[in-house]
């Protein structure tokens, strides 16, 4: 009759003298055929092992990566490995790598808001500086402006609408009169003029006054082009092909406009410093040109490539 000190691996003895139903269970690094037959009740690979806990610093049992995921252990920070999304702290498992963090950016469901008709262009501001973000947004098509109250938990009081001019395509927020409140400049694409509709302070505006451009503007842009402490406005137009600089007086008001010839049919405007020197610039984009008019000197042409001709 088989003994458990006979030397042997008979019965159902899984090695020499151990494992089986009857026999002492084996220790780690012995053979094994079951996890019942190991001290550690831990068998892999036909050995006994210690068996796995979320902090031995391993990949092991039932892990998605080092000591985490799978059900046991908790979930897996991003870019760790995984097989299913419920392996992730952010429940997004992609290309067996948990999402978030620097891999992917994940949104809730989206929050519709009713804004006028055929809504252009968009802005975020804290319009009345409470310390939470608001919305204005331009109507091409309802010829207006709508100012939505953020109430800073990511929801919005129903907008308030301010008429402007024809079409307005293009929106910018800025302190035009210098008192610390964001004002509005609309570029009306139809009516060839900007609405300029001053900050009272409390996410309200007084009604819009209008300014002659170009003709078909689709871009706008402020910025201090004098360096003299003023917000200068800057349209791009379309139609016909110009940029339009409206001089600022620094209290809401604008000196007369001049007018740049632009190449052909200019879909955007940027205001920045675009050789490091501390001086603003305008740059009108249309494709494949781009066209910088310094606060000092004449325009002069630049080789593009391509046999293209621009002007910086």
């Amino acid at each position: 009759m088989a003994a458990c000190n006979d030397r042997l691996k008979n019965q159902d003895k899984s090695d020499i003298d151990c494992g089986g139903k009857v026999c002492p269970k084996f220790a780690n690094g012995q053979l094994c055929a079951a996890a019942v037959d190991c001290q550690s009740a831990f068998c892999a690979g036909g050995l006994c092992k210690l068996a796995p806990t979320c902090n031995d610093n391993l990949k092991n049992g039932m892990e998605s990566d080092l000591d985490c995921g799978g059900p046991l252990c908790p979930k897996c920070p991003a870019g760790k490995a995984c097989a299913a999304a419920s392996d992730c702290a952010s429940g997004v498992c992609n290309a067996k790598l948990c999402a978030g963090g620097g891999n992917t950016i994940t949104f809730g469901a989206p929050l519709l808001l009713v804004a006028g008709n055929s809504a252009q262009a968009v802005m975020a501001e804290d319009l009345d500086k409470n310390g939470q973000i608001d919305l204005a947004v331009a109507n091409y098509n309802g010829d207006s402006v709508s100012v939505f109250c953020g109430n800073g938990n990511g929801t919005f009081v129903a907008s308030v609408f301010y008429p402007v001019g024809d079409g307005p395509a293009a929106l910018v927020v800025k302190d035009l009169t210098g008192d610390g409140k964001s004002d509005l400049a609309l570029a009306n694409f139809l009516s060839k003029n900007m609405s300029i509709l001053i900050a009272k302070g409390d996410t309200t505006f007084f009604p819009a006054a209008h300014l002659l451009i170009g003709a078909g503007p689709v871009g706008l842009a402020a910025g201090d082009l004098a360096s003299d402490g003023k917000l200068d406005l800057v349209t791009v137009n379309y139609n016909e092909s110009t940029a339009t600089l409206l001089p600022g007086n620094g209290n809401g008001t604008f000196g007369a406009p001049v007018e740049f010839a632009v190449g052909l049919q200019p879909g955007g405007v940027l205001v920045g410093d675009l050789d490091w020197r501390r001086q603003r610039k305008s740059a009108a984009f249309h494709p494949p040109f781009a066209l910088v008019f310094s606060r000092k000197g004449r325009p002069r042409p630049r080789h593009q490539g391509g046999g293209r001709t621009g002007v910086q």
